[in-house]
């Protein structure tokens, strides 16, 4: 046999310990990971109540049977305890709920107003070259890395929303989809590699299991969530908040960078994630000032946040990028949100 986990650092190892599952067994049928898996959960309610409940799961009998139940119970106690919270509730409350036999944690994000964009800075021309002279446009003063899609305003959000604290994991994409399509595999690491296209439909099936209203954040939703009350570059010390170009060579497990003020992990870094919003790079000079959503059409999605392989510059607050809604890659990842439904 051998460790289920190792690390150099004691702060990852324990980490690990406490919040990541182990991997399943290749050489073992997936009944049996089934039953491992549920013996040794992080959350002792999940695991079996008996040694012959184990030993029934381990033999395949009514294993199925049983675990349809549990979800369906799981299922109905949800549309009893809706998710959502009345407004003023402070920002970053933190909520739990189990779906599908995976957890989910939400951090509350209430109604407000936030600068959405960044600093345009002055623009100063100079003369460069010794021998050829040229004339060079630098801007003073903006944000490393802006570019022109990034036009400040004031944005108001009416409506308070529960957003993912982390990135959806590789876990719970397979708990709802069945496969994971993840070029880097881990169960506790975001899930990468996924269109626009199939996180709508995650969305649709993580719905339609919990009885919540789950969905892609817009934009804007995005931003303010990211911000956290900020208003710089990064919502804090970028090294310690985020997984980019400078400290790491593929995505790591969720949650173990520091958070933002809200409690959310990995929002400047590790993957970077779709929106709801179509792209247009001229939107923020035209974009309503109240629950902006994009606009009604266009050929790209928006996508958010810095990834393992970006420079800091793309990993900033208001830092804007698009793809295609079915492009995959290893660097794009998503979170959702659930609208605020009351108690």
């Amino acid at each position: 046999g051998k460790l289920p986990f190792q690390a150099e650092d004691d702060f990852v190892l324990f980490n690990c310990i406490m919040n990541v599952q182990p991997e399943p067994l290749k050489d073992q049928p997936d009944w049996v990971n089934t039953a491992l898996l549920q013996a040794m959960a992080k959350d002792r309610t999940v695991r079996f109540s008996s040694c012959v409940e184990f030993l029934t799961a381990l033999e395949g009998k009514e294993a199925e049977k049983v675990k349809t139940a549990r979800l369906e119970e799981e299922r109905l106690r949800l549309k009893r305890e809706p998710l959502g919270i009345q407004p003023g509730v402070y920002a970053g409350e933190r909520v739990t709920r189990r779906i599908n036999g995976v957890k989910y944690a939400f951090r509350w994000c209430p109604p407000g107003t936030f600068t959405m964009g960044s600093p345009a800075g002055i623009p100063q021309t100079v003369e460069e070259g010794f021998i050829f002279r040229r004339t060079e446009t630098h801007w003073i003063g903006g944000e490393e890395g802006r570019n022109n899609d990034e036009k400040q305003h004031q944005v108001t959000l009416t409506q308070g929303f529960w957003i993912l604290e982390t990135q959806v994991t590789q876990e719970m994409w397979a708990s709802v989809m069945g496969k994971n399509p993840s070029y880097f595999k881990g169960y506790q690491n975001p899930v990468e590699n996924v269109s626009w296209d199939s996180c709508q439909e995650f969305c649709r099936k993580l719905s339609e299991k919990s009885g919540l209203k789950v969905s892609l954040p817009t934009e804007a939703q995005w931003e303010y969530a990211c911000r956290s009350g900020t208003t710089g570059a990064y919502a804090g010390d970028l090294d310690a908040m985020s997984w980019y170009h400078g400290n790491c060579r593929s995505h790591q497990p969720t949650g173990l960078k520091k958070p933002n003020a809200w409690g959310l992990y990995d929002m400047h870094g590790n993957v970077s994630e779709w929106c709801l919003d179509w792209y247009d790079e001229n939107y923020y000079a035209k974009s309503p000032a109240t629950n902006p959503a994009g606009p009604k059409n266009g050929q790209s999605r928006v996508v958010r946040g810095g990834s393992w392989c970006l420079y800091p510059g793309y990993c900033r607050s208001a830092y804007r990028s698009y793809r295609m809604p079915g492009k995959q890659s290893n660097v794009l990842g998503f979170r959702v949100v659930v609208i605020n439904s009351g108690k």
